[in-house]
């Protein structure tokens, strides 16, 4: 009997270490691909492919295992268009991205605790709006709705979903549908934050929506948390917090401020 532990033991190590070495290969085959040919292009079908198992079974389970993989397909493609983004002189932020993404990969994509999820969807939310905006800002403002509706549903979905809401996919429409909107009002004034030695620009739509995601998040616990009941002080909080934060951002961070939009 020990002998069999000591087998599965052993086995469960190599196949854990040789997962830790896919995904760490995976995040520098990205960087690889995009320092190497300047262009994501290569980069983005790699993590398009990393996914092949989605189709590894029959074809009635394709669709809700692309529903279950689709927000890490966001991270993995928006890590690599911020790394194109960057700019190829840029290797320290470049290399910095790399990490992230692995980082993202080992520890934070494979947790499924309440939390957990919650960041998943907060770091899809700000890293899909990120790279979306900085790149088609200068196209019709139909495409950044289309994203933007994209990565609403998909990240409400990724936290409703987990928690077997009722009308998961109908709300999750909704937050899509808002964001779409709120991304129309922002496209004819898109402005963003550039960061110091590199060409990338973080955008302020992508910053405001985390931080009225954080407090619809908070608000929404508080309400399951207590029954399906919500009082006025539940709200303060987390409002408070968000508006505040967006104050300080629009008032004492506007000398690092570009106009990228029309």
């Amino acid at each position: 009997m020990a002998k069999f532990i000591n087998i599965a033991r052993s086995k469960s190590i190599l196949s854990q270490a040789v997962y830790v070495l896919l995904n760490l290969l995976l995040a520098a085959a990205v960087f690889g691909l995009v320092a190497l040919t300047n262009s994501p292009v290569l980069a983005c079908i790699l993590v398009l492919l990393s996914k092949w198992r989605m189709l590894a079974v029959r074809p009635r389970f394709w669709w809700a295992n692309l529903q279950s993989n689709t927000l890490d397909i966001i991270v993995g493609i928006s890590f690599a268009l911020l790394i194109y983004l960057a700019g190829s002189n840029a290797w320290l932020t470049q290399s910095v991205l790399a990490a992230l993404y692995a980082v993202w990969l080992l520890i934070v994509k494979p947790s499924d605790k309440p939390f957990a999820i919650e960041i998943q969807a907060g770091v899809a939310l700000f890293l899909g709006l990120s790279a979306s905006v900085s790149l088609v800002y200068g196209l019709h403002s139909s495409v950044l709705l289309a994203l933007s509706f994209a990565i609403g549903y998909v990240t409400a979905s990724h936290v409703l979903v987990g928690d077997d809401v009722a009308d998961a996919h109908f709300i999750s429409l909704i937050v899509g549908l808002v964001l779409a909107e709120f991304s129309w009002i922002s496209y004819h004034w898109l402005i963003a934050y550039s960061v110091p030695g590199t060409t990338l620009r973080i955008p302020q739509l992508a910053i405001v929506a985390v931080l009225l995601g954080f407090a619809a998040v908070s608000i929404y616990r508080a309400y399951k948390e207590k029954h399906n009941k919500l009082k006025l002080q539940d709200c303060i909080l987390p409002v408070g917090f968000s508006v505040t934060a967006i104050l300080i951002i629009l008032i004492f961070f506007s000398g690092t401020l570009i106009n990228i939009g029309g």
